[in-house]
């Protein structure tokens, strides 16, 4: 035999060997994958009963009608898009799962059950960590309802062009302790909270040090090193009056490298837009009060000219 055809048929022999030792079982894929699946679905459907169950928990504590009830949960489902999540995290990572031996293309990964757990494992952490998010909102939206002599509500609205990883919040006088607003990074912070009737200013950023041990968890430094980006100096302030919806400006904020640009703006429009939005069950039950130009009478004008608007567009129907 010619030494080229039997290294030729060496190789063919090689491949074959190694193609036999890298073969997939697809009825044994079948039965590991749709396994997979359904502890993945059964996990998921549990995150939502635990869910429903703490909500149903808290409801009970509350002397609300049951419309404001429901409202208030729902809007808080739409606001962190659970439904969504749920079939992006749950729902489809199932199907994903079940339909591996199915496609040639997934067959590779009927031989990475370990890779399919993780997966699982992480979509599931996450859906935990939102219907936790959801849980905690409900709670804090139902104590909107209830208001101390003394303390009104902040529209509190902040975006940040950049990592802002903690940005206090401060009352003058320092008779309040001052409130920890972050991790942003690229995005907007958008909640109404309760503070006591006074004077505020935004005061400080405070990003860990890249590469060092430093660290900021729940709101608190951790022994290291940090930046500080001022904002005190910038007289970014805001009143708070009891027993009523405050408009406290938009405070916007882009860093660039070591140093960052800031102001507070008046975007009073589009705020009372995402605050009718996101807590539609406030807006009749207080009234909405600019707080950051408290001579201006924009706010009240304009929720003046929709109501107006609202009551011509009910009685043309």
């Amino acid at each position: 035999m010619d030494i080229f055809k039997a290294l030729g048929l060496l190789a063919i022999s090689f491949i074959f060997i190694l193609n036999s030792s890298f073969a997939i079982d697809i009825d044994a894929c079948k039965k590991m994958t749709s396994h997979l699946a359904k502890l993945h679905k059964e996990d998921g459907e549990g995150i939502k009963r635990d869910m429903q169950e703490s909500i149903r928990d808290i409801e009970k504590n509350q002397k609300l009608s049951a419309d404001t009830l429901a409202e208030i949960i729902k809007v808080t489902k739409i606001n962190h898009d659970f439904d969504k999540n749920y079939q992006k995290n749950v729902t489809d990572i199932m199907a994903l799962i079940h339909n591996i031996p199915y496609y040639k293309a997934d067959q590779i990964y009927c031989n990475k059950e370990g890779s399919l757990e993780r997966i699982s494992k992480v979509k599931l952490k996450k859906m935990r960590e939102i219907s936790k998010t959801i849980i905690d909102d409900i709670e804090l939206n139902f104590s909107l309802l209830k208001l101390n002599k003394n303390e009104g509500l902040a529209i509190i609205a902040v975006f940040s062009q950049g990592k802002a990883e903690l940005i206090d919040l401060a009352e003058e006088g320092g008779f309040q302790k001052p409130l920890k607003i972050g991790p942003l990074n690229d995005n907007q912070y958008f909640k109404v909270i309760k503070l006591k009737q006074g004077n505020y200013y935004w005061n400080r950023v405070i990003n860990h040090i890249p590469n060092s041990d430093s660290r900021i968890i729940s709101g608190e430094l951790q022994p290291g090193a940090f930046e500080y980006f001022e904002l005190s100096k910038q007289n970014y302030k805001f009143h708070i009056d009891a027993g009523k919806i405050n408009f406290t400006g938009v405070l916007m904020m882009d860093f660039q490298g070591n140093r960052v640009s800031s102001d507070l703006y008046d975007r009073s429009t589009i705020v009372i837009k995402m605050l009718q939005q996101q807590y539609p069950y406030l807006q009749d039950r207080f009234p909405i009060i600019d707080g950051f130009n408290q001579d201006d009478s924009f706010i009240s004008f304009y929720l003046s000219e929709k109501r107006k608007l609202s009551s011509t567009t009910r009685k043309g129907n």
